[in-house]
């Protein structure tokens, strides 16, 4: 961490991970509040409690960080019952954003074969995926949503 943010001191830092990454970014966002600008970007991850760190209840990470959420309408990886939507929505910051790309899936976030059982079948190109995942996240980053 120091001997990244250390060689390029002026650069602004945030977090972000696809699946099991996006947990590990939620995770290490609230240690990371010193360097960061307090975004964390998580693609295709959702609402596997005991992964999700509350984020809510740290008063620092809650004042301090802001989440984009973003996920496939066809992930079966991150299908999840309302239940689990609310307990995952109710560990995140208040401020943080969420976004849904229609038919999406796990593995359109990504650049890796699709396992269909795992990943779900995506209905828009990859690249389409690709671009309203990247377009949503640099407008968050740089402060639009």
């Amino acid at each position: 961490r120091d001997e990244t943010t250390g060689a390029i001191p002026d650069l602004e830092w945030s977090l972000g991970g696809h699946s099991l990454g996006g947990y590990a970014a939620l995770r290490l966002a609230p240690e990371m509040t010193d360097i960061t600008t307090g975004k964390v970007v998580v693609w295709a991850a959702g609402a596997l409690d005991h992964f999700v760190p509350n984020l809510s209840s740290d008063p620092r990470a809650a004042a301090y960080c802001r989440v984009l959420s973003i996920q496939g309408s066809r992930d079966a990886f991150c299908s999840f019952t309302p239940d689990q939507n609310a307990r995952y929505r109710s560990k995140l910051p208040k401020r943080s954003v969420y976004k849904i790309i229609r038919g999406g899936n796990h593995d359109g976030f990504a650049s890796y074969p699709t396992v269909p059982a795992m990943d779900g079948i995506r209905n828009i190109p990859r690249k389409k995926q690709h671009q309203i995942a990247c377009r949503d996240t640099v407008k968050f980053l740089e402060g639009h949503q």
